[in-house]
């Protein structure tokens, strides 16, 4: 611990890259403190909780950027792919620090990320490690400098308002979105558009096979705290893979409602893209990713529960049918379909 703090009081551009971090609420709040008071950029690339605020004026992103590859010192909290590829981590100079409950990620068989310090250690108590850390003042300017100069090129594009797509859908999604909501994101969703800012309030499954899963944790969530309303946005090839009717039943029957949010494009289009990806000479539709159009009525099944089904075809059309749903949600404790249909090829 005491290498790290001679290395954070020489840093110039130091920067935290968590994914993992928002776990535990509570290690939220304490890096946003020692990011403050110590002016370190965050990066939250594949975020699978809420590690840092979206809104905070220390966060450089959520995927890899110029901020990375200019860093100092990078401090990887308890994750496992902070950088791909390889090569696009830091600066051969740069001195990287990986902590973690598994500083190693002893399960995975092959894991070349370099680090010239890994700490053992639950990342809340490595931070609370660093509250009696004094920064040189002298470095300090400078460090705000730089956060600033990288936030400024963080900034998202201005959005088309009338048409449905992942980041419409994502910023639709953040006018929603405050304490008392919850949001699992089953892989499309944009989070420079969600800006998700309250810890335990954000959910994401990772890439090795999570489909199906999002529903019961929708249910498993309302079941946990009843005070919540609960979004999980699924595609329209995962609806089919979901044990959608006998959540429903036991939602309306236990008065845990929640939304589902369904992102219809019409296909397992992400799984088309992976295949047209490895095998680019592949023409047509392949089979089982594409269903001809958005014909399924999802948000009929609402109805087998007495439950509530919308749909929405345009930004303002969803952002009325969310509206509309959490307030069903909540006064008549019934759980809701929302059918979005757009015609992008794959969410990203």
């Amino acid at each position: 611990m005491d290498q790290i703090k001679e290395m954070l009081a020489i840093a110039k551009r130091p920067l935290v890259v968590t994914n993992r971090l928002g776990a535990d609420e509570s290690a939220v709040g304490l890096l946003c403190k020692i990011s403050e008071k110590h002016e370190i950029g965050v990066l939250t690339p594949e975020d699978f909780y809420l590690s840092f605020p979206a809104d905070h004026p220390n966060h450089l992103g959520f995927r890899q950027s110029e901020a990375l590859q200019e860093s100092d010192l990078v401090l990887v909290l308890d994750t496992e792919s902070p950088w791909y590829p390889l090569e696009n981590g830091p600066i051969a100079g740069a001195k990287v620090v990986h902590v973690g409950p598994d500083h190693l990620f002893q399960a995975i068989p092959l894991r070349s990320h370099r680090g010239d310090l890994f700490l053992q250690s639950c990342p809340k108590s490595f931070l609370a490690g660093l509250c009696d850390f004094v920064a040189t003042d002298s470095l300090i300017g400078g460090r705000r400098d730089w956060i600033s100069l990288k936030k400024s090129a963080t900034v998202s594009k201005t959005l088309d308002g009338s048409t449905l797509n992942a980041d419409s859908i994502s910023s639709v999604l953040s006018g929603i979105l405050n304490s008392d909501t919850v949001l699992i994101n089953e892989l499309g969703l944009a989070p420079d558009y969600l800006q998700c800012r309250y810890p335990g309030t954000y959910f994401r499954s990772g890439s090795a096979s999570p489909l199906g899963w999002r529903v019961g944790c929708a249910l498993g969530l309302c079941l946990a705290d009843r005070k919540k309303t609960v979004i999980a946005s699924i595609g329209d090839g995962v609806f089919y893979l979901s044990p959608i009717l006998p959540t429903l039943l036991l939602s309306a029957r236990l008065g845990a409602p929640f939304i589902i949010l369904v992102l219809n494009n019409g296909g397992m289009n992400s799984i088309a893209k992976s295949v047209r990806d490895l095998y680019p000479d592949s023409s047509g539709d392949l089979p089982l990713t594409s269903f001809y159009g958005n014909e399924a009525d999802f948000e009929k099944c609402a109805s087998m529960v007495s439950g509530l089904g919308l749909r929405a075809t345009t930004p303002r059309e969803l952002y009325r049918a969310l509206a509309e749903g959490i307030d069903f949600c909540r006064e008549q404790r019934r759980p809701v379909i929302i059918n979005v249909i757009f015609s992008e090829a794959y969410i990203s």
